[in-house]
């Protein structure tokens, strides 16, 4: 029967494409597209159309039921399509052929007060087919077929039908034929894409996953998350912000930012971020740089809201990080810890790519693996902290016990011959009165050195001391020393071979140094000689000790440099010292622009060496 002006066809659309017009179908080979590029194939599919409806224009509109809205795709003759073109299933003629899924055929589609006038047509419409695209009773699109008035230009004009006939039975049977195989193809095209992004997906949320087991850095887990959630939503880039107080913090981002970005801080109540986290729920905005994002407005006038948000959020009621001209799509969601929301997660898209309603729950998905991640990360931190400061407190009462038994033994001796002094001087030889002055000097010695160490460690932390370099003559500076040394207890066993001539240094810090290395060899080396040797070569100073004692275990000699280290041969040694002492020698040679090094074999002594620039810097005047 004839088609009316306006009419459904719901005969039509309970019966079969007949076998001419499959055969016709067939015979385009338009189904061979095999790469499976859901742009390609619409294209092909709408030339196809245009071909066998002999029309002037067709449009293939596709369903996106994630938001309610359709969005051109291929399109004859050829132009912008995809998200350039979208709006809301409602209140237009292709949303009702589309709830209907039946075909409907208008001699005049301009009369339809369903048509859009606004829509992208090249020619001036009058006859319109429109055909449902459904596969397995599920609506995918809509097909559409323009034909124009009588004299329009660049038409598909048959051989049989003049430009501008009403669609018959005819049309409408090879039309649902060739929907047939395009709903197929797209249905294939689409589980396609979705298995692809679904194995992004995976990969992504596997990737956060093993971090959790690595157990890294919070730095690189946060990093490590912006650069997933980028991949994961083909996003252009990626910001994790994180709660600090009533702040948020930008912890990572996934792309290159100004300084002041990458450190950007914002209150809880102003930027779109701080509302995804205060308000725990995601947010997504799209088409933010489309003039026409406001919506297509009917007759009356209404915001049909295109971006199929659901919400109002129409317009950003929150500051965007990145202005919104510079956007297309903008997707946050929050980071939800075991106990509280930890931040925010947010997508950004400056290119085609425009989020929808399921990249919520893609990002969602990801930010919980991300918020444990962060959680195990902050929680291995704290444990390392804790255990850090346990090792700290256990240094410092060994330290407490260490410089109160090497305080207390001087002061015995000390107390004890001077209160033997003060009762009963007169009556003691003169050899006994100096037997105990010496060994009262030695006792206040020890104490001078102790105290010495402790507050040269405590300078060096405070960034103390200045150096005060200036030329002085090496023997001069070092012979004073050594010869002190000899004088007290086994120093006669110190032997020494000094290089002559003027060095560059700072002579207090550096007999400090040797002093303490001293002290080190005959404090560990009770028997053999010590030797010294002080030689110039090549601008540099270099100081050798070496001594005979029992040397330092291969697993020691990596931190004997260590401050409060004393090595595992001296826990239960009377003689143990601070363990100061060559952390003070490490840290002013390098203070120097120097180096210090070790070599020893245990049962064989041990050599420290030392060397420091002895040459003054040339002037910049």
């Amino acid at each position: 029967m004839p088609l009316v002006d306006g009419a459904e066809c719901p005969e039509l659309g309970e019966r079969t494409g007949g076998s001419g017009a499959a055969n016709s179908v067939d015979s385009l080979g338009w189904g061979s597209v095999a790469d499976l590029d859901p742009r390609a194939l619409l294209q092909a599919a709408a030339q196809a159309a245009a071909r066998l409806l002999a029309v002037d224009e067709v449009w293939i509109w596709l369903h996106d039921a994630a938001e309610d809205v359709v969005r051109l795709g291929g399109r004859v003759p050829p132009g912008p399509g995809g998200d350039e073109f979208a709006m809301p299933v409602g209140d237009s003629l292709i949303g009702r052929v589309l709830r209907a899924e039946r075909p409907f055929v208008s001699a005049d589609v301009t009369r339809d007060p369903l048509w859009r006038s606004e829509l992208p047509h090249h020619v001036a419409p009058r006859s319109g087919l429109f055909l449902p695209l459904i596969h397995h009773a599920q609506p995918l699109g809509v097909l559409v077929g323009l034909r124009g008035a009588g004299g329009d230009e660049g038409g598909q004009q048959s051989d049989h039908r003049p430009r501008g006939a009403v669609f018959d039975e005819g049309d409408v049977r090879t039309a649902r034929s060739l929907a047939t195989h395009v709903a197929v193809a797209i249905q294939n095209a689409g589980l396609y894409r979705d298995a692809r992004r679904q194995a992004r997906q995976l990969a992504a949320i596997m990737d956060v996953n093993k971090q959790l087991a690595l157990g890294p850095r919070l730095d690189e887990i946060l990093m490590r998350i912006a650069e997933g959630a980028t991949r994961l939503l083909g996003a252009s880039e990626a910001r994790v912000w994180l709660g600090e107080g009533n702040t948020l913090l930008l912890a990572a981002t996934s792309r290159a930012t100004e300084p002041e970005t990458a450190e950007s801080r914002t209150p809880l109540d102003e930027s779109l971020s701080n509302r995804v986290a205060s308000e725990n729920r995601p947010i997504i905005f799209t088409d933010l740089d489309d003039p026409r994002r406001q919506g297509w407005r009917n007759e009356g006038g209404r915001d049909l809201d295109p971006a199929g948000v659901g919400r109002r959020d129409a317009e950003p009621t929150g500051q965007l990080e990145t202005p919104a001209w510079m956007l297309r799509s903008w997707l946050g969601v929050p980071l939800r810890g075991r106990e509280r929301v930890l931040g925010t997660i947010a997508v950004l898209s400056r290119g085609e790519r425009r989020f929808v309603r399921t990249d919520v729950g893609v990002l969602e998905a990801f930010a919980d693996q991300a918020a444990v991640a962060i959680e195990n990360a902050r929680l291995f931190r704290e444990a390392a902290t804790a255990e850090a400061l346990r090792e700290l407190a256990r240094l410092k009462t060994e330290f407490l016990n260490t410089a109160s038994h090497e305080l207390r033994t001087p002061l015995s001796l000390i107390h004890g011959y001077a209160e033997l002094l003060m009762h009963r001087a007169a009556q003691l030889p003169p050899e006994r009165v100096g037997t105990m002055a010496a060994e009262i000097y030695a006792g206040s010695h020890t104490m001078v050195r102790l105290v010495d160490d402790m507050l040269d460690s405590s300078r060096l932390e405070q960034g103390e001391p200045q150096l005060r370099p200036r030329r002085v003559e090496v023997r001069e500076m070092l012979g004073w020393l050594i010869d002190g040394f000899r004088r007290q207890p086994s120093g006669e066993r110190i032997v020494a071979e000094l290089d002559e001539g003027a060095v560059f240094v700072d002579p207090e810090r550096l007999t400090q140094v040797v002093g303490n290395l001293l002290v080190n060899a005959i404090r560990y080396a009770p028997d053999g000689p010590i030797l010294v040797r002080v030689d110039r070569r090549d601008g540099w100073l270099h100081v050798e000790v070496t001594d005979h004692g029992p040397g330092i275990p291969v697993g020691d000699q990596d931190r004997i440099w260590e401050k409060l280290y004393r090595g595992s041969l001296t826990r239960n040694d009377e003689q143990r010292g601070s363990g100061l002492g060559l952390a003070v020698v490490k840290h002013l040679v390098e203070l120097h622009g120097g180096r210090v090094a070790l070599s020893s074999v245990p049962g064989s002594g041990a050599t420290f060496r030392i060397a420091v620039p002895a040459v003054e810097p040339a002037s910049n005047g």
